[in-house]
């Protein structure tokens, strides 16, 4: 069995939220408990020490909003992985943020830091107030894209994830253009996923694959036709459909761990962090425990790293589109189908197979095309 090296280290600072999504998986968002720097030091002597680092390790806040933590907790936690692992590895820093607490200060700290910012926005204000509210129920639009736009003037240029609904997959055109008028220059979809403490989503209706189906299309086509920005889901497509191989870092130990804010981690689907799999928590061992070791926490965990293993192996027997994908995800085979032993999901079904899908009748029209106006060659005498 691979394991590791850790490619994506995701800390929770804390698990509250300032705002009150109604997609989000995340339980606890009310929690103010802290992630303390001593438990980021002990982290980064583990990795070190265990030997599971390779030449480039991103880490990125995640799991609750960031930034309603101290800026002075968060030049601690950079400092401190910097120095305890700039020797080790070559360390990026990221920060996912629904950006309405963004102001000058944290600018400066990412500038300074070299931090790259996500920031959580769903298109314009009609499709992004129907989900992202803050705690008294208004729409967050308003503070979000001033956060996006604070961020740009100060030159950092965030990328954007924009979740998508039932709704956002009729309004292509609308959200295509929002994203051109903001001069975003990356944006990566995420379809609204059933895992975690959200069980259902709004995707769950008979057409929604021809929806989606027609939402793909007509962004892909936009793009090509007056497209600025950069998007993941095309691109994607594009290196599955000429590579035909892809290592899946949600199904490979330790190429992801995620650090609850108590020191409590996890590997796999980051959305399993903490939940509640056979009675027990998703949690696989304690980086503040000096007993504890990432290596042992897989035989202790061994259970869910067979099943784990087990479903990606159905993958590959029953799905045609394996080697563009390499195994799924199994928070949301947890979730759909109540075992990580299981094949196709929802989000398999919108955000793998259809793009790829679409990318390779879009190429197959376009080498028709151009076979068509090509002038027929005269033979050489």
């Amino acid at each position: 069995m691979k394991v590791g090296p850790v490619e994506l280290l995701i800390l929770q600072g804390t698990p509250f939220c300032n705002i009150d999504c109604g997609y989000c998986y995340l339980p606890g968002r009310g929690d103010r408990s802290r992630l303390a720097v001593e438990t980021v030091s002990r982290l980064a002597d583990r990795l070190a020490v265990e030997g599971l680092l390779g030449t480039k390790l991103e880490v990125l806040w995640h799991s609750g909003e960031p930034l309603t933590l101290p800026i002075g907790l968060y030049e601690s936690y950079f400092s401190t992985l910097r120095s305890r692992l700039s020797d080790e590895t070559e360390v990026g820093l990221s920060v996912q943020t629904n950006a309405v607490l963004i102001n000058k200060a944290w600018c400066e700290l990412f500038k300074r830091f070299e931090v790259k910012v996500g920031v959580s926005l769903d298109g314009p204000a009609f499709l992004h107030d129907r989900f992202r509210r803050d705690r008294r129920g208004k729409g967050t639009h308003n503070d979000a894209f001033a956060g996006l736009r604070l961020l740009q003037q100060n030159g950092l240029e965030p990328h954007v994830i924009c979740v998508l609904t039932k709704d956002s997959l009729q309004f292509p055109d609308a959200i295509f253009e929002f994203f051109q008028e903001a001069g975003v220059g990356t944006v990566c979809f995420n379809v609204e996923e059933a895992e975690g403490a959200h069980l259902s989503t709004s995707l769950q209706y008979s057409h929604v694959a021809e929806d989606a189906r027609g939402f793909f299309s007509r962004y892909f086509e936009l793009l090509e036709r007056k497209g600025s920005h950069w998007l993941r889901e095309r691109d994607t497509a594009m290196r599955a459909l000429m590579s035909r191989s892809h290592k899946n870092s949600l199904v490979t130990p330790y190429s992801i761990i995620t650090v609850g804010w108590n020191g409590d981690y996890s590997t796999f689907s980051p959305e399993l962090h903490n939940q509640p799999v056979g009675g027990e928590r998703f949690v696989f061992g304690s980086v503040v425990d000096p007993r504890d070791t990432f290596l042992g926490s897989l035989r202790r965990r061994d259970q869910w790293v067979k099943g784990i293993a087990a479903g990606v192996q159905i993958c590959r027997e029953s799905c045609r589109y394996f080697d563009m994908c390499g195994g799924g995800t199994p928070s949301n085979k947890l979730c759909e189908h109540g075992t990580f032993e299981a094949s196709e999901t929802l989000k398999c079904r919108l955000a793998t197979q259809l793009p790829i899908e679409i990318m390779a009748r879009r190429i197959q029209s376009q080498l028709r095309s151009a076979l068509t106006k090509s002038p027929t060659s005269t033979p050489v005498q």
